[in-house]
C-alpha cells in the first residue's frame, strides 16, 4: 500500500500555532495579562492616591495639635501677665461685689526649677505610668541662678519624687477659667468614670504631675534618673528624695 497515497488532514498537517484552540488560547492569555496589568495599575494608583491622602490627614492633624499647644502656652503666659485676684471689679464707676474670701482664686506663682529631657518628644507614645520603661532615662539640668550645691546630698537616695507640669495639655484653659471636668475615664476600668482627683490623668484643675524615677546619677546641678514617664521638655517644679519608711505607708 503507497503511503504517498494516503491523504493526511490539514488540520493535522498544519503547524501547531494555526490551529483555531490555539490561536483562541493564546487570545484569552493576551486579555488576562492585560486586565492584570490594569488591575495592577489601578490599585498601585489607588494606593499612591490613599498614601498620600494618609499622609496629608496626619499632617493636618499634627499640625492642628501643635496649634492647640501654643495656643495654650500663650493663653498661660497672658494670664500669667494679668494675673490678679477676683475680689472686686469696677464697671461704670461703680464697686461690684467680689466672690467670698473662701471663693476667691489665690493665685500662687511658680518657677521652673529646670527642665527635663527626655526620649519621648511627644504625649503619644510616653508612658502612662512610671518605671514602666526601667530603660527611659531623663537629664534634669538646673536654672544657673539656683546655687551650685542644691542637689548635694539626694545620691545618698536610690529614688526621688519629680513635680512637673503637663504643659503638652490641650486643655489648659478648661480649668478654673472654663468647663471643668468632674468625671474621666480610667482605662484599667475599661471605660469606667470616677472622679479626675481619684485618677492620675494629665487633665486636672491644675496640670500638676507627680512622678518616681531611679536615680542614676548626680553631679553639681545636673540630675539623671530612669523609668520616667514624661515629655521632653516638662517643667520640673521640685525634686524631692523618695524615703521608704514614709513614702510606703500606704502599701
Amino acid at each position: 500500500f503507497p503511503l504517498r497515497s494516503l491523504r493526511i488532514p490539514r488540520a493535522v498537517t498544519s503547524p501547531p500555532w494555526q490551529c483555531p484552540m490555539v490561536q483562541w488560547g493564546g487570545k484569552v492569555s493576551a486579555i488576562a495579562a492585560c486586565s492584570t496589568c490594569a488591575v495592577a495599575l489601578l490599585l498601585g494608583w489607588r494606593c499612591r492616591v490613599l498614601g498620600v491622602a494618609l499622609r496629608r490627614s496626619h499632617e493636618l492633624r499634627q499640625a492642628e495639635r501643635q496649634g492647640r499647644t501654643e495656643a495654650e502656652k500663650r493663653l498661660r503666659q497672658l494670664r500669667t501677665s494679668f494675673r490678679g485676684k477676683d475680689d472686686g471689679s469696677v464697671q461704670g464707676g461703680a464697686a461690684q461685689p467680689g466672690p467670698s474670701a473662701s471663693e476667691a482664686d489665690d493665685v500662687f506663682s511658680s518657677r521652673p526649677v529646670g527642665y527635663m529631657r527626655t526620649c519621648f518628644s511627644r504625649r503619644s507614645g510616653t508612658p502612662r505610668q512610671p518605671h514602666l520603661v526601667s530603660a527611659a532615662k531623663g537629664v534634669l539640668e538646673l536654672k544657673a541662678k539656683l546655687p551650685r550645691d542644691i542637689l548635694s546630698g539626694l545620691e545618698d537616695y536610690s529614688h526621688c519624687w519629680i513635680i512637673y507640669v503637663f504643659h503638652e495639655n490641650t486643655n489648659l484653659g478648661a480649668g478654673w477659667g472654663g468647663k471643668m471636668k468632674g468625671k474621666v475615664q480610667v482605662p484599667r476600668l475599661d471605660g469606667g468614670k470616677v472622679g479626675v482627683l481619684a485618677t492620675r490623668s494629665p487633665h486636672r484643675p491644675n496640670a500638676i504631675g507627680l512622678s518616681s524615677a531611679k536615680i542614676e546619677s548626680v553631679s553639681d546641678k545636673v540630675l539623671v534618673v530612669s523609668g520616667l514617664d514624661l515629655v521632653d521638655g516638662s517643667p520640673v517644679l521640685d525634686v524631692k528624695p523618695y524615703i521608704p519608711f514614709c513614702d510606703e505607708g500606704g502599701r
